[in-house]
């Protein structure tokens, strides 16, 4: 934690040291770097339910290494407001080598290493033997080294090699006629809204409500001042545009027998309330809407068909 209150002190300075990065703490020629999207973060996560970085090193563009590493601190921040992110970890898929400096390179390991955020593996594409990746090797930490792994031959098959490692490769932004920013462009303009109605809310004083204490049932009973936020949160487990952040408490595992639905058992999912509308990275306990593969191998799409399954027989005994 000192090393990573150190790297945040350097980058962004003493006024920003206790407060969370946001796009506004980035200058113009960080936005550049960040608009590039030769780093980002996938929409969709592994079979394991951890987030994946990829970085395409061909795609680099930056004018100072300092941009990089700060728009590397952000997608990084960014990806650690998930709860499961912070508890599953993360894994870097890497295309090509780095073409730049050793300085710049071992400056962006240096703060991979700094980050409070568990790497869980590392994957390679498209890198052949050579002194860069003997270089790159050696500044790896010892766990990083154990948990790398090669990907060569063609695009195509990198594809269907890192399918085997539970890599979701249905909306990779590299591709073989380039990289595609399309996604990370609306990840960017998704994530500045929710930065400014964050900075709304902290602004407004919180509104309250009138509730009445459970010990006195009595209609004069003094009421309880409660944040309207917190209230709604607790009374609309449904958030998000395309996602159901409701879930049931104590959902059985995909590998366990489904069991029926037990009643008002629901809870918040663990997206934080005040982002309810933003939902960038979907965890194993969210549904989504849409078709084809990517959204029936979902562990939470597997899981809500498992729950009607297991109800299916009493709903046709009605």
């Amino acid at each position: 934690m000192q090393r990573y209150l150190a790297l945040k002190l350097e980058l962004f300075g003493a006024e920003k040291l206790c407060h969370r990065i946001t796009l506004e703490d980035l200058n113009e020629d960080d936005m550049d770097a960040l608009r590039n999207g030769h780093l980002q973060l996938l929409p969709t996560r592994d079979r394991a339910g951890r987030a994946v970085f990829v970085l395409s090193s061909e795609h680099i563009r930056c004018k100072a290494t300092e941009n990089e590493l700060k728009q590397m601190f952000y997608i990084m921040s960014a990806a650690l407001e998930e709860r499961e992110t912070q508890t599953k970890g993360v894994v870097w898929l890497v295309f090509g080598l780095p073409q730049q400096n050793p300085w710049q390179v071992w400056k962006v390991n240096q703060l991979m290493a700094t980050m409070p955020i568990q790497v869980r593996g590392w994957h390679v594409a498209k890198a052949t033997k050579n002194p860069w990746l003997s270089w790159l090797s050696s500044i790896l930490e010892k766990r990083a080294r154990m948990r790398t792994r090669l990907h060569n031959g063609t695009h195509q098959e990198v594809m269907y090699s890192l399918m085997t490692f539970g890599i979701p490769t249905a909306q990779f932004p590299v591709r073989q006629d380039g990289l595609d920013r399309e996604s990370h462009q609306k990840w960017i303009e998704a994530r500045r809204r929710m930065e400014e109605k964050r900075k709304q809310n902290q602004q407004q004083p919180p509104q309250v409500i009138e509730t009445k204490s459970p010990q006195d049932s009595s209609e004069t009973a003094s009421p309880l001042a409660v944040p309207k936020e917190s209230a709604m949160a607790s009374l609309d487990p449904i958030g998000g545009m395309s996602n159901l952040n409701g879930v049931v408490n104590d959902l059985p595992s995909m590998m366990d027998v489904p069991l029926p639905l037990p009643q008002n058992t629901r809870q918040v999912s663990s997206h934080s309330a005040g982002d309810k509308e933003h939902i960038f990275l979907p965890t194993s306990q969210d549904v989504l809407f849409g078709r084809g593969r990517p959204f029936q191998e979902h562990p939470g799409n597997v899981r809500f068909s498992l729950i009607l399954e297991s109800i299916r027989p009493r709903y046709e005994t009605l």
